[in-house]
């Protein structure tokens, strides 16, 4: 038996987390993960919300993949998957998780014209249940904890999976099931932060 193989049925078998995958061609489950909190415990926004986990060296899971805990029904997402390597041969997997702390509605602007030749914008859902990050901007790469209710006063961040494909100017409901009105608008792409996970620079949207 492999090394990798070891590591998943003794460690990931016995002692992991159960989680699913979920994506739009159908739910991956059957895999396990175990995890340790960020080591900058001294910043509470850090702790709550980055893991570090351990994947089996056959883990499906790839960056940008939303995950759901099936035990607690948290989800995260997946910024990156990293090969560890003994002698040349993949053992194990290292991955970073972001949980998500909305899971809103994805909406994008159009233009429709009535009988009178009168222009309407309206924000047609183009993604339900859109798992992301929200949260006050990076500033020296370091997420701070900040009420993310006082949009009108700085920018902040909105951390997608890449395959939502989420453009400019569409609009972003955090919360969509209290109907509080609050949305927020889609500024600026920032690509190339992580892999398969899109940062987006977002504003409020008084549209």
């Amino acid at each position: 038996m492999s090394i990798g193989e070891k590591i998943k049925r003794k460690v990931l078998q016995k002692l992991g987390v159960v989680f699913v995958i979920e994506r739009d061609s159908g739910d991956v489950t059957g895999e396990r993960l175990t995890y340790e909190l960020n080591r900058q415990v001294t910043k509470p926004f850090i702790r709550e919300h980055f893991l570090e986990a351990t994947l089996a060296y056959d883990t499906e899971v790839i960056g940008g993949d939303v995950i759901e805990f099936s035990a607690d029904g948290r989800h995260f997402l997946v910024a990156n998957v990293t090969p560890d390597q003994f002698k040349n041969v993949i053992v194990e997997k290292s991955a970073v998780l972001y949980k998500t702390n909305v899971s809103g509605e994805l909406r994008r602007p159009t233009e429709e014209r009535d009988d009178q030749e009168h222009l309407t914008q309206t924000f047609p859902i183009v993604r339900s249940s859109a798992f992301g990050l929200l949260t006050e901007a990076l500033f020296g790469h370091e997420l701070e904890e900040r009420d993310f209710g006082a949009l009108g006063l700085e920018k902040h961040e909105l951390y997608l999976p890449m395959s939502y494909g989420a453009q400019v100017d569409d609009r972003y409901v955090p919360d969509p099931a209290t109907d509080s009105g609050e949305y927020v608008r889609i500024e600026t792409i920032k690509k190339r932060r992580y892999d398969g996970v899109v940062v987006y620079e977002v504003g409020e949207d008084n549209r």
